[in-house]
């Protein structure tokens, strides 16, 4: 239940604006909207202060070969039964807590300049989640059965820093936009893209959205949003499919991703840093 302890990078100046890991679990039969407070009340510190309702997500899963999903998967408000979904924030506003009748899900959000390392921040989490399943153990609900491990990276490139037209982009990120061949026949404007790739032996998919926004804050500044998210299955009795293995692997090669489509002048500008 520990987090990898290999050498991985980190990066002073880093564009990570929010991350989150998170398990899916099989419905919890009889689980409703009061359990919510139950949890957040009487398991969690008072470091956790404030609560909103959010829209229910709908389960995600990866699916190999035949199986393979073909179609860009999009997020839907579908109708369902039982709870909807809890946050729950912590008093300085970093973290966040989801929990829905079957996701957990914990969230680090940017309100200061420095970011928490997977190394320091995977404990809390498997903490609050062992703190979950105490409380469905106390509350005569069961127990979990996990499905899915997911790891997700949002990061917010600032115009102004390392680009100042969509034509600088390749230059941030070559792993991903090759030079453009059409420069001086016609402009390159905007984009909006979608990367999938299989992690070997079918132990998850990663996948990379990138897209040109405008903040709407600040007299909305615009940004170039690079989103990596890994998720995979979990497998019951086999120790290298569990949630423990999954988001260390998924945290690993979205790390790695991460060092291998980016410039090396863009690292350099985030504060490349290798770390044990």
């Amino acid at each position: 239940m520990t987090a990898n302890t290999e050498p991985l990078l980190r990066f002073t100046n880093s564009p990570l604006d929010e991350f989150f890991m998170g398990v899916q679990f099989n419905a919890i039969p009889n689980f409703s909207n009061g359990h919510f407070g139950w949890f957040w009340k009487n398991y969690l510190d008072h470091d956790w202060t404030k609560a909103l309702d959010a829209s229910y997500l709908p389960d995600a899963f990866e699916h190999f070969g035949q199986e393979r999903q073909w179609a860009i998967p999009g997020v839907s408000l579908q109708a369902h039964g039982g709870a909807d979904r809890l946050q729950v924030i912590s008093a300085d506003d970093e973290r966040v807590i989801q929990i829905q009748n079957t996701r957990f899900l914990y969230n680090w959000r940017k309100r200061k300049l420095e970011y928490p390392s997977f190394v320091t921040t995977y404990p809390d989490f498997r903490d609050k989640w062992e703190l979950f399943q105490t409380f469905l153990k106390d509350a005569n609900l069961g127990q979990t059965t996990p499905n899915q491990w997911e790891i997700c990276y949002i990061n917010s490139i600032s115009k102004g820093t390392l680009w100042n037209s969509p034509a600088d982009w390749s230059s941030i990120l070559p792993g991903l936009l090759p030079q453009d061949r059409l420069a001086g026949l016609v402009e390159f404007e905007n984009l909006a893209s979608e990367y999938r790739y299989e992690i070997p032996s079918k132990r998850g998919r990663i996948r990379i959205a990138i897209q040109h926004a405008r903040s709407v804050e600040h007299d909305g500044p615009e940004f170039l949003k690079l989103q990596l998210m890994a998720r995979g299955p979990i497998v019951a009795g086999m120790p290298e499919w569990n949630l423990d293995s999954g988001l260390n692997l998924g945290h690993r090669v979205l790390v790695e991703t991460f060092e291998r489509i980016s410039s090396p002048e863009a690292k350099s500008f985030w504060g490349r840093q290798e770390i044990q």
